[in-house]
Protein backbone atom coordinates (compact mmCIF):
# COMPACT_ATOMS: atom_id res chain seq x y z
CA UNK A 1 0.00 0.00 0.00
CA UNK A 2 1.54 3.33 -1.02
CA UNK A 3 1.42 6.57 0.98
CA UNK A 4 -1.40 8.01 -1.13
CA UNK A 5 -3.65 5.04 -0.32
CA UNK A 6 -2.92 5.49 3.38
CA UNK A 7 -3.64 9.21 3.20
CA UNK A 8 -6.80 8.69 1.15
CA UNK A 9 -8.30 6.64 3.97
CA UNK A 10 -7.83 9.57 6.32
CA UNK A 11 -9.67 12.00 4.04
CA UNK A 12 -13.26 11.19 5.00
CA UNK A 13 -15.01 13.78 2.85
CA UNK A 14 -14.02 16.56 0.49
CA UNK A 15 -14.64 20.14 1.61
CA UNK A 16 -15.17 22.02 -1.66
CA UNK A 17 -14.41 25.35 -0.01
CA UNK A 18 -10.92 24.06 0.79
CA UNK A 19 -10.49 22.88 -2.81
CA UNK A 20 -11.50 26.31 -4.10
CA UNK A 21 -9.19 28.00 -1.64
CA UNK A 22 -6.16 25.88 -2.61
CA UNK A 23 -6.77 26.28 -6.34
CA UNK A 24 -7.31 30.02 -5.95
CA UNK A 25 -4.05 30.46 -4.03
CA UNK A 26 -2.08 28.50 -6.61
CA UNK A 27 -3.76 30.32 -9.49
CA UNK A 28 -3.13 33.79 -8.07
CA UNK A 29 0.28 33.26 -6.49
CA UNK A 30 1.87 30.55 -8.62
CA UNK A 31 4.01 27.61 -7.59
CA UNK A 32 5.03 27.11 -3.97
CA UNK A 33 6.16 24.59 -1.37
CA UNK A 34 3.55 22.53 0.47
CA UNK A 35 4.32 24.26 3.77
CA UNK A 36 3.72 27.69 2.25
CA UNK A 37 0.47 26.52 0.66
CA UNK A 38 -0.69 25.10 3.99
CA UNK A 39 0.13 28.38 5.75
CA UNK A 40 -1.56 30.56 3.13
CA UNK A 41 -4.67 28.38 3.21
CA UNK A 42 -4.83 28.44 7.02
CA UNK A 43 -4.67 24.65 7.26
CA UNK A 44 -2.53 22.24 9.13
CA UNK A 45 0.24 20.72 7.04
CA UNK A 46 -1.09 17.13 7.27
CA UNK A 47 -4.59 18.11 6.20
CA UNK A 48 -3.22 20.23 3.35
CA UNK A 49 -1.13 17.30 2.10
CA UNK A 50 -4.25 15.12 1.96
CA UNK A 51 -5.93 17.67 -0.30
CA UNK A 52 -2.76 18.09 -2.38
CA UNK A 53 -2.69 14.32 -2.92
CA UNK A 54 -6.36 14.37 -3.95
CA UNK A 55 -5.83 17.27 -6.38
CA UNK A 56 -2.78 15.51 -7.81
CA UNK A 57 -4.79 12.34 -8.37
CA UNK A 58 -7.32 14.40 -10.38
CA UNK A 59 -4.49 16.02 -12.37
CA UNK A 60 -5.30 19.55 -11.16
CA UNK A 61 -1.78 20.10 -9.83
CA UNK A 62 1.79 19.15 -10.69
CA UNK A 63 4.62 18.18 -8.39
CA UNK A 64 8.18 19.15 -9.29
CA UNK A 65 11.47 19.34 -7.45
CA UNK A 66 13.38 22.61 -7.27
CA UNK A 67 17.18 22.94 -7.24
CA UNK A 68 17.22 22.12 -3.51
CA UNK A 69 15.22 18.91 -4.13
CA UNK A 70 12.18 20.43 -2.38
CA UNK A 71 8.77 19.49 -3.75
CA UNK A 72 7.04 22.41 -5.46
CA UNK A 73 3.29 22.42 -6.13
CA UNK A 74 1.79 24.21 -9.13
CA UNK A 75 -1.37 24.07 -11.19
CA UNK A 76 -1.46 21.74 -14.17
CA UNK A 77 -2.96 22.82 -17.47
CA UNK A 78 -6.25 21.26 -16.37
CA UNK A 79 -6.10 23.18 -13.08
CA UNK A 80 -5.39 26.46 -14.86
CA UNK A 81 -8.24 26.01 -17.34
CA UNK A 82 -10.60 25.05 -14.50
CA UNK A 83 -9.67 28.21 -12.56
CA UNK A 84 -10.07 30.41 -15.63
CA UNK A 85 -13.47 28.90 -16.38
CA UNK A 86 -14.60 29.42 -12.78
CA UNK A 87 -13.32 33.02 -12.80
CA UNK A 88 -15.31 33.77 -15.95
CA UNK A 89 -18.43 32.15 -14.46
CA UNK A 90 -18.03 34.14 -11.23
CA UNK A 91 -17.45 37.36 -13.17
CA UNK A 92 -20.59 36.84 -15.24
CA UNK A 93 -22.62 35.97 -12.14
CA UNK A 94 -21.35 38.97 -10.18
CA UNK A 95 -21.77 41.26 -13.18
CA UNK A 96 -25.41 40.22 -13.64
CA UNK A 97 -26.08 40.70 -9.91
CA UNK A 98 -24.52 44.16 -10.15
CA UNK A 99 -26.59 45.06 -13.22
CA UNK A 100 -29.79 43.77 -11.60
CA UNK A 101 -29.02 45.75 -8.47
CA UNK A 102 -28.32 48.90 -10.48
CA UNK A 103 -31.54 48.60 -12.50
CA UNK A 104 -33.54 48.09 -9.32
CA UNK A 105 -31.93 51.06 -7.57
CA UNK A 106 -32.75 53.37 -10.52
CA UNK A 107 -36.33 52.16 -10.84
Amino acid sequence: MNSWELNQKELRRIDWNIIKKLLNILYNEGKMRKTILARKSNMGYDKCVLYIDWLYMLDFIRRNLDEEKTEIISLSELGISFCKRKLIENFKENNSKFRNGMSQSFS
